[in-house]
């Protein structure tokens, strides 16, 4: 089955052993992997307008749009299925089928890997843009079950400090047993990866039986190492504080890298995290480092400069990673609940324990005592 590029820019082929279903090919669903398509497109600028065809086992795929917008890609999955005239592709339904499993791991992983986007993708679960997964691990960052029973999660974002969050599930579901503290939580919404350790945890027992009897977990994102880690790098050397100038994000990661990642006690080292390539964003600060939490020195250096921060997770790297945020104007955004970008709106007017005199007492005792009055 072969097509001349001159002639024709669509190589259309049937996929008859492709289709949903074949159960034992339940991760290449033709519709999943349109989805994954589509999700990715608007990061990689990347479409292969896929699925044309009224017919649900037909693929229709631009060979030159492939090429152009993705040549990593095209010679990672075609190059095999490209006979060696270079005007004609064959694509060899038998070795398709032979390859299958290989070509799978290629469409979920390879093409995230050659894009460097930051969110890869987690092998043997179904990628949906619309849902949010949850994921328990242990202390390898290695997935144990996927946790879709929850009574409650939250995940609180936070702009200058650790993210958090929050889960409860009744202790008599499947999976309550395994979530313990010292494991972590991923949660993946979108295309977007991030992690906690689960730090606390908490039963209440009554007489309403067992539907009450439910775990309470919370942790913070990474594993909180802000919080547990002090500013000692350059303590014992000249004036005995670790001085920085530069760009925010340098200087926000210097203290990071020196405190966290490579400290020279290596019993600091914290080995699940790495740093995200500095950028040099951000105003020039100055910091003096000496024993602060670095958590403290984050929320000092954001609040100063405007950038955030926060740490993400690569499942398949089995990494925290540590990242500086650069906040967007996004003032011609709307939200609104008919737009369904807002649950829920609300409004509120008082003038509950609102003053508007202050009195403000100087030096001196009693009636020599000066005092200003100031009104609103």
């Amino acid at each position: 089955m072969s097509y001349n590029e001159d002639t024709a820019n669509n190589i259309e082929f049937q996929l008859q052993s492709y289709t949903i279903s074949d159960a034992d090919l339940s991760n290449f669903e033709l519709i999943k992997i349109k989805n994954y398509i589509q999700f990715i497109g608007s990061d990689i600028d990347f479409q292969l307008n896929i699925y044309n065809s009224p017919s649900a086992d037909k693929v229709n795929f631009n060979l030159d749009k492939v090429k152009r917008d993705l040549k990593p890609f095209a010679n990672l999955i075609l190059t095999d299925y490209v006979s060696p005239s270079s005007n004609n592709v064959d694509f060899q339904l038998s070795k398709i089928k032979k390859d299958k499993n290989e070509i799978v791991t290629k469409l979920k992983g390879s093409i995230v890997t050659t894009l460097d986007i930051s969110s890869k993708i987690i092998p043997n679960y179904t990628i949906d843009k619309s849902n949010q997964k949850i994921y328990l691990l242990d202390n390898n960052l290695e997935i144990i079950a996927e946790l879709d029973n929850l009574e409650y999660f939250n995940w609180t974002r936070r702009w200058r400090k650790h993210d958090s969050f929050e889960l409860k599930i009744n202790r008599h579901k499947d999976n309550a047993k395994k979530i313990t503290i010292g494991k972590y939580i991923a949660v993946k919404r979108g295309d977007i990866t991030r992690g906690g350790k689960i730090q606390h945890r908490e039963l209440e027992v009554s007489s309403e039986g067992k539907d009450k009897e439910i775990w309470v977990f919370a942790g913070k994102s990474g594993d909180g190492i802000f919080d547990k880690r002090i500013a000692v790098d350059g303590t014992q050397k000249d004036n005995g504080y670790d001085d920085q100038t530069g760009p925010a994000e340098s200087v926000m990661k210097h203290y990071v890298d020196v405190n966290v990642v490579n400290p020279e006690d290596s019993d600091r080292k914290f080995s699940k995290l790495e740093i995200a390539k500095d950028k040099a964003r951000g105003p020039e600060v100055t910091f003096r480092g000496r024993f602060q939490k670095i958590s403290e020195i984050m929320e000092s250096l954001s609040l100063t400069s405007g950038l955030g921060w926060d740490i993400a997770l690569d499942l398949i790297n089995k990494k925290f990673i540590f990242k500086i945020r650069k906040g967007e104007d996004k003032s011609n955004v709307i939200l609104s609940p008919k737009f369904d970008n807002v649950k829920l709106l609300g409004f509120r007017e008082s003038e509950f324990e609102s003053e508007n005199v202050v009195y403000v007492g100087g030096q001196g005792e009693g009636a020599e005592r000066q005092v200003i009055e100031v009104r609103k």
